[in-house]
């Protein structure tokens, strides 16, 4: 199992404690960093750790704001080399336009991560399925307040 820390460059102790612990790998939101390089992150916790980065559409969605898929993307490869892995862009409510970035991500040659939302329709994990996939992000869990029901 690969365990990921996330961070968020919030704060000054969040950083410190990244710098003590030097976790192997941390999970980054676009949505929080989609202003940073991750290089000046890496030099500012001194050491460089593998990366996951998530689209954060989550947060964006709290708070009323969109991600535009061409802006992900194009961070996503300013920012490659640090990247081991990043999850498809996602949007809730919206099933099909969630397949359908994750369609375009891989249709412009990068490797994302599908999202699959908590309680939907399996079809939509079945294609991710069928496309090859062995990792899939699993969504939509933030509000749902028991998540031992989740994780069974």
């Amino acid at each position: 199992m690969k365990v990921y820390f996330v961070v968020s460059d919030k704060s000054s102790y969040e950083t410190q404690a990244i710098k003590e612990v030097q976790p192997e790998r941390i999970l980054c939101s676009y949505f929080y960093f989609r202003t940073k390089k991750l290089s000046d992150y890496i030099e500012k916790i001194g050491y460089s750790p593998m990366i996951l980065l998530d689209s954060g559409a989550y947060s964006a969605w709290t708070t009323g704001r969109n991600i535009s898929i061409l802006d992900y993307m194009a961070y996503i490869r300013d920012n490659e080399k640090f990247i081991e892995y990043c999850i498809s862009l996602d949007v809730f409510d919206d099933l099909d336009l969630t397949f359908d970035y994750y369609k375009i991500m891989r249709k412009k040659g990068l490797k994302p991560i599908p999202v699959y939302h908590y309680g939907t329709d399996l079809d939509y994990l079945e294609k991710y399925i069928i496309d090859g996939n062995n990792l899939i992000a699993l969504g939509g869990t933030v509000p749902i307040t028991n998540k031992e029901k989740v994780a069974n």
